[in-house]
């Protein structure tokens, strides 16, 4: 028996689990399941697992999905060069901050949910005015396409209470009690 905790939160338009502060998050805010998958079962459960004669079970890491899907949904071409190219997004932005690759990996995931200077600066362990500057210029930067796009989801998702992607995908956002 495996206990799963209820560890969502609502924030914004996206389900989020609390950082690695917290039971069973991701330190940048990312999205991440507490549903029953194969990622969530400990090893020594997924180690008893077999797929039927002849069949294969397979476990794949969809690499910076969330990345993937936010250039795709803003039509950033900066987002979109960098995955058809296959550049190192992470690099860049610890390249363009000074910072290590790991921070810059943080600051990506942080920016694409929002975060903010206080965020970023216990991501950076740079001074809150810094992270704020630096988020400026990165908004105005190389994802301006997302961010502005951003904004104009948000701004309709606030007019209609819906929030909607491409293939149909429509979710109920209750923003007025």
């Amino acid at each position: 028996y495996y206990n799963l905790r209820e560890r969502g939160r609502m924030v914004g338009l996206f389900n989020l689990t609390p950082d690695e502060r917290g039971e069973g998050g991701t330190g940048t805010g990312r999205l991440s399941s507490s549903d029953m998958n194969m990622q969530n079962n400990p090893p020594e459960v997924q180690r008893c697992l077999h797929a039927p004669e002849g069949m294969l079970i397979r476990r794949l890491d969809l690499n910076q999905i969330e990345l993937r899907v936010a250039a795709e949904l803003s039509g950033s071409k900066y987002l979109l060069d960098a995955f058809k190219q296959g550049r190192d997004l992470h690099q860049e932005t610890a390249d363009a901050l000074g910072l290590t690759r790991s921070e810059g990996k943080h600051w990506n995931y942080m920016s694409l949910y929002l975060g903010e200077e206080h965020r970023a600066s216990e991501i950076t362990r740079r001074p809150v005015g810094w992270c704020r500057e630096a988020l400026r210029k990165f908004r105005e930067g190389p994802w301006q396409e997302f961010f502005v796009w951003g904004e104009r989801h948000w701004l309709e998702t606030q007019r209609t209470s819906y929030s909607e992607a491409p293939l149909g995908h429509r979710r109920y956002i209750p923003l007025m009690g």
